[in-house]
């Protein structure tokens, strides 16, 4: 989702949902990695819960779709999903 990215939205990526973890690591300086996924009509809502202020991981139960990280500003950031099996 992110690789050594700065602030600002990262590229959509297709999820097959399921139970995911969202983690994140850089330099947050105040800043923020939040997760969220695109609607039908194009427009980002935030995934309730998942943003981190600091490196770490946090575990969610998502639905298929479109998702996009918003990174604030902090920089080097490091952001991917992982899928948990059941």
């Amino acid at each position: 989702m992110a690789e050594n990215a700065g602030a600002g939205n990262g590229p959509d990526k297709l999820w097959v949902g399921g139970t995911t973890a969202f983690v994140a690591e850089g330099t947050f300086g105040g800043g923020s990695a939040k997760l969220q996924i695109k609607l039908p009509q194009g427009t980002y809502a935030d995934v309730t819960g998942v943003t981190l202020s600091a490196a770490g991981m946090i575990v969610a139960d998502l639905p298929p779709g479109e998702y996009r990280a918003v990174l604030a500003t902090g920089s080097a950031f490091y952001v991917r999903l992982s899928r948990i099996p059941s």
